[in-house]
């Protein structure tokens, strides 16, 4: 029997009547994300009494760490990022596994999306040596995968002529006025702040060369793809580079129920879910719920009922 119709609502099986969504920030893919989540959730309230709410963070590294202190039911995150976090690596090595760490479902791929100034004579990532270069504002997922980058390249931040931790609405402005060279975006595509550096000059750098296939090659989460050519203007040719996947994660403090109506709101309704954003157009149910298995945390046992019910794992 489907597990959504063993109780007539969410609210006799425990579910929690309000639940926050820790996104990015007001211009980011996940708070349009958290939007869609959200919005789709309080339409069906009458059925399940949760009310669904957006909170705009720095991104993926808070995001996990919110979860894991209890001050969030739900957060999105990179694949690499999360997989640190449950194994108690990268950004997270210095408080340990976070085991409590449950994926939910899979979204749009993000790619390494490096922009230089024009003049900077960057043209490709090995370039950014020497360079000014903002690395991330600390807590962000931005600033995880720099990190992963400098690691496979054998760079530290003293490889930089300056290294630079601007915050993601700052970071564009920074780079039209030539305060710095380059900066390095994990996005999706098409991506606001992508065409905006674009719009001042910027180019696309390839991200390409055998550290790279290295790194690559090191991890599941981890896949070389494209920016495709003719989604920003004057952008003919598409750039090769690499990427991870994004995840909507939640963990052991929030309860099976609250879980399985989240990820039937969003799974039952992808038309609704994709409209959302560019980035989502090509989801699907059957992707997203495949997509979990990017990283070693577990599904949520919510998540798994629901996939479960309908033939999707």
């Amino acid at each position: 029997m489907v597990a959504g119709l063993l109780l007539a609502s969410a609210a006799a099986w425990g579910a929690r009547a309000f639940i926050t969504v820790g996104t990015g920030d007001v211009t980011s893919v996940y708070y349009h994300g958290g939007g869609g989540v959200c919005a789709l959730m309080n339409a069906g309230r009458s059925d399940h009494q949760i009310r669904c709410t957006v909170a705009s963070s720095a991104g993926s590294v808070e995001n996990i760490n919110a979860l894991r202190r209890g001050e969030r039911d739900f957060g999105f995150a990179q694949s690499d990022i999360a997989q640190q976090a449950y194994k108690g690596a990268g950004a997270f090595s210095d408080r340990g596994p976070f085991d409590g760490l449950r994926t939910v479902f899979a979204l749009h791929p993000e790619s390494v999306t490096v922009v230089a100034r024009k003049g900077a004579g960057i043209d490709a990532v090995q370039d950014l040596r020497g360079k000014r270069v903002n690395i991330g504002a600390p807590g962000s997922g931005q600033r995880a995968s720099m990190q992963s980058l400098m690691n496979a390249l054998g760079w530290t931040e003293n490889d930089f002529s300056e290294a630079t931790e601007i915050p993601g609405a700052d970071q564009v402005p920074a780079l039209c006025d030539g305060d710095i060279d380059a900066v390095v975006f994990i996005a999706g595509h098409p991506n606001n702040r992508v065409e905006q550096a674009l719009g001042c000059g910027g180019h696309l750098v390839p991200v390409a060369g055998p550290a790279i296939n290295r790194l690559v090659r090191s991890a599941p989460y981890y896949t070389s793809t494209v920016i495709p050519g003719g989604v920003y203007q004057g952008v003919t040719q598409e750039v090769p580079t690499y990427g991870v996947t994004s995840l909507l994660l939640s963990s052991t403090n929030t309860s099976r129920s609250t879980v399985y109506e989240v990820t039937k709101a969003v799974l039952e309704h992808p038309d609704r879910f994709r409209k959302w954003h560019p980035a989502f157009s090509d989801l699907d149910p059957a992707g997203m719920a495949r997509g979990t298995s990017t990283i070693e945390a577990p599904v949520h046992p919510g998540a798994m009922m629901y996939y479960k019910d309908n033939d999707l794992l």
